[in-house]
C-alpha cells in the first residue's frame, strides 16, 4: 500500500519511506535523486528533500496541494530540468548568510550561476516558527513563458518570479513554499509587511478554488527569511566561486567502481566547507569606553569601484567585534 501525501510529509523516518516511493514511481525518484551522496552526520540526507519534493509533485498532480506545496512542486520541476544541483552548506557559512542583508539589490542585479539549486542545511541552525529544524532550502528562477514539465504535462508562468521551498525535519508544519514576483521585488525588503493574505486551493461545492486566507506575521516573516537566505546562497556562488567545491565519485570500496554512474556514491558538493566566520582581534582588557562584544551584520550590495566602471556585486562578511 502506497503512503499518502500526509504520511510522506510527516514521516519521522524517511529512510524507510524512500524505498516505498521508488516502487511507487521509480522514474520520478531517479529524477529527484540522480546521485547518491556520502552524507555528513551534520546534515540531513538528500533523500529527505527528495521525499518532500516527491510529495509536493504528487499533491499538485491530484489538485490537493496548498500553495506551499504548489510552489514546492514548481521548484522541484525546475530542479529536475537542471539535473538536481545539490550543495551541502557548512554551518559557519549558513550562519554568515543568516547575518547578512541584501542592500539595494534589484531584479536585474541578480546573477544566477545556475538556474536552480537544492541546499542541504546543517542541523540546528535554521529554526522554523514552531521550533522545527529546516533541513533544506531549494530555489529556482521561474521565468515567464518558459515552459517546464511536471508528470508529463507542460506548464509556463505568466510572470517571472523566484520560487523557494524548504521542509522541517520536525514540527507541525513541515513543508514551506513561497515566491517573489519580479513586480514585487522592488518592495522585497518590506515583503513581510505587504503580504497579509495568501491563497490556498480550497475544495468548495463548485470544485477546487483559490481563496484568500489570513497569513500569520510569523509565517510570512519566516518565508521572507527563506527567500533572502536562499537568494543570498545562490548569489554567493557567483560572488565567491572559491566557496563552491564540487564532489567526485568516491574511490572505495572497489564495488563502487563496478556500479553504474547513477548508483555510485559521491562525495558532497560543498558551499563554504572551509569558510570560517570572521572574528576581529579582541582587546586584552576592556575599559568603560570599550564596546560590548557583538556581531556586525554583513550585507550583499552593488558598488562602483572606480568612475566609469560597471557596478559589481560584493559581499561584506559579518564580523564579531568588541
Amino acid at each position: 500500500m502506497n503512503p499518502t501525501i500526509e504520511e510522506i510529509c510527516n514521516a519521522a523516518d524517511y529512510t524507510n519511506l524512500w524505498p516505498m516511493l521508488q516502487s511507487h514511481d521509480g522514474a520520478l525518484c531517479r529524477q529527484l535523486l540522480p546521485k547518491h551522496y556520502q552524507c555528513p552526520i551534520s546534515h540531513v540526507a538528500p533523500e529527505f528533500a527528495a521525499t518532500q519534493l516527491f510529495a509536493s509533485i504528487e499533491a499538485d498532480e491530484d489538485s490537493s496541494a496548498n500553495l506551499a506545496a504548489r510552489y514546492a512542486a514548481i521548484t522541484a520541476a525546475r530542479l529536475i530540468e537542471n539535473g538536481m544541483p545539490t550543495y551541502f552548506v557548512s554551518q559557519d557559512f549558513l550562519q554568515a548568510m543568516m547575518m547578512s542583508d541584501l542592500q539595494g539589490i534589484e531584479w536585474e542585479d541578480i546573477r544566477w550561476p545556475i538556474p536552480s539549486a537544492l541546499f542541504i542545511l546543517p542541523h540546528g541552525v535554521f529554526q522554523t516558527p514552531d521550533d522545527g529544524d529546516l533541513g533544506f532550502l531549494a530555489i529556482a528562477r521561474n521565468d515567464a513563458d518558459v515552459p517546464f514539465a511536471m508528470k508529463g504535462r507542460s506548464y509556463a508562468a505568466k510572470n517571472s518570479s523566484i520560487v523557494v521551498c524548504g521542509a522541517a525535519t520536525q514540527g507541525v508544519m513541515p513543508l514551506f513554499g513561497t515566491n517573489v514576483a519580479e513586480t514585487d521585488f522592488a518592495h522585497f525588503e518590506n515583503y513581510p509587511d505587504i503580504l497579509e493574505y495568501d491563497e490556498e486551493l480550497t475544495e468548495t461545492p463548485f470544485g477546487w478554488m483559490l481563496q484568500q486566507v489570513p497569513h500569520s506575521v510569523a509565517d510570512k516573516q519566516f518565508e521572507f527569511r527563506m527567500v533572502r537566505i536562499a537568494l543570498s546562497l545562490m548569489m554567493a556562488m557567483d560572488i565567491r566561486p572559491d566557496l563552491r567545491k564540487e564532489g567526485e565519485i568516491l574511490p572505495s570500496p572497489s564495488s563502487n567502481q563496478r556500479k553504474s554512474k547513477s548508483e555510485r556514491v559521491w562525495s558532497p558538493n560543498w558551499l563554504g566547507r572551509d569558510f570560517k566566520l570572521q572574528r576581529s582581534n579582541l582587546p586584552d582588557g576592556g575599559g568603560k569606553s570599550s564596546p560590548r562584544l557583538h556581531w556586525r551584520r554583513g550585507h550583499v550590495r552593488r558598488v562602483v569601484c572606480s568612475p566609469g566602471q560597471t557596478p559589481k556585486t560584493i559581499w561584506v562578511e559579518p564580523t564579531l567585534v568588541g
